[in-house]
């Protein structure tokens, strides 16, 4: 959804010619729905879905509430902002995330729910580029192990429906080792 909110809030104003979602299929599904996102979502603004229409809810709380509440939840996070000046000053120019709870258990409903959510702002993002004179295409990331591969087969065939132009990446992606297109230390590529 963050997409779709800086297209239309500030990214149309570029008038670009072609404008590419860069889809990453680890986190993108879930990070639309409040009950599968990987961050608090009271901090940020989301969608639903509601009779086929896209509501937007704002976030509840301000950002810089999450130091102070991150400090009397996650033990690690006070110890390093306690002794290291270093982690500190990274927190505090919000560097570094501190995730405070995280709900691992999914319920099918919310997949199902986010995926319907997810192709609603897709469609809505098409819309809005395409109404501005520009092309729209998705590029789709290699999906790391443990997500969902449904996920992908759910988007691929979307886009096809939809007829959206993308470039897979995962058929590349499977001819390497995921050192050869990941970093390290964490899922990005």
């Amino acid at each position: 959804e963050f997409e779709y909110l800086l297209y239309k809030q500030q990214a149309y104003q570029y008038d670009a010619d072609l404008v590419v979602l860069v889809f990453q299929i680890n986190n993108d599904f879930g990070d639309n729905h409040p009950n599968l996102r990987s961050t608090e979502p009271e901090y940020y603004p989301a969608f639903k879905l509601t009779d086929n229409q896209l509501e937007l809810i704002p976030a509840t709380k301000s950002r810089t509430v999450i130091k102070q509440e991150a400090r009397s939840i996650n033990p690690i996070h006070d110890a390093l902002y306690s002794l290291s000046y270093l982690y500190r000053l990274l927190v505090d120019r919000n560097y570094v995330r501190v995730i405070t709870q995280q709900n691992f258990e999914y319920q099918e409903e919310w997949i199902a729910e986010t995926k319907d959510l997810t192709d609603a702002l897709i469609l809505q993002l098409k819309d809005a580029v395409e109404a501005n004179n520009s092309q729209f295409a998705v590029v789709v990331t290699p999906r790391v192990t443990h997500t969902n591969p449904d996920y992908l087969t759910h988007l691929l065939t979307f886009l096809d429906t939809q007829s959206i132009n993308y470039l897979d990446l995962n058929p590349v992606a499977a001819e390497l080792s995921e050192s050869e297109y990941r970093l390290a230390c964490d899922g990005h590529w």
